[in-house]
């Protein structure tokens, strides 16, 4: 499988996470040690930096970053069935970005934890066409493509949106292939791995829809696969 693409949507899967992907206000996931950057909203690749998928997830956090020690405090205390709004503090390139944010802890599959942020103040204003159209062009980068669907119509396509050639009917099959508890499917389109994921964006129904580079499509399960979604208590 592609351990880029489909670790970002399995988390876009969690209705909390995925809720907050167009948001206009920088939103995170990061690991119960601090360590990492699990997840990130356009808003978010903006803040830190990051530009692609890759980016994100090559990105570590070092003991000096105090976004690290807070993220792993807050992993310990948080309670997962509400957010609790804190003052977060997180290091990016040599800035110290001070800002207040609601934050909850997920509980993800296999005990793992982690804990979602989204900032109380909105960036930029924006269209949320254009802030799907961000999205994709951050992801849509390294060799993979990305769309996003707003109630079955494209809203943004990511510049090399024509590479997946006449692979129509699989990306409409995929789409189908979430419409489950879950939200999420897999699979392959042609030699490369896909995924899509359901969300909503200001009360819209939306879907994500990544496909990833041929190279790493060896392990790819070659029918769509359903994801569990993480339970909360």
């Amino acid at each position: 499988m592609d351990g880029i693409l489909y670790p970002y949507l399995e988390l876009t899967a969690v209705p909390e996470v995925g809720d907050a992907l167009l948001s206009p206000r920088a939103a995170y996931v990061v690991s119960a040690d601090g360590a990492r950057l699990l997840w990130a909203n356009a808003a978010g690749f903006a803040l830190f930096g990051i530009g692609t998928l890759a980016d994100l997830a090559a990105l570590s956090l070092s003991d000096l970053n105090p976004l690290k020690a807070q993220a792993a405090r807050l992993a310990r205390l948080l309670p997962s069935a509400t957010a609790r709004a804190e003052m977060i503090r997180a290091g990016a390139g040599t800035q110290l970005n001070v800002f207040p944010a609601m934050c909850r802890r997920l509980n993800l599959p296999d005990d793992q934890r982690a804990v979602l942020m989204i900032a109380a103040a909105a960036g930029v204003t924006e269209s949320l066409a254009a802030r799907a159209e961000k999205l994709v062009n951050a992801i849509g980068r390294r060799g993979h493509l990305a769309l996003v669907a707003n109630e079955g119509m494209p809203l943004a396509r990511s510049a090399d949106r024509d590479d997946h050639g006449d692979a129509g009917k699989d990306v409409d099959a995929l789409l189908v292939a979430a419409a489950t508890p879950s939200r999420i499917a897999k699979g392959l389109l042609g030699d490369r791995p896909a995924g899509a994921v359901l969300f909503h964006a200001e009360g819209r129904a939306c879907a994500l829809l990544i496909i990833g580079p041929p190279e790493a499509a060896r392990a790819t399960p070659t029918v769509p696969e359903k994801t569990a979604t993480p339970v909360t208590p």
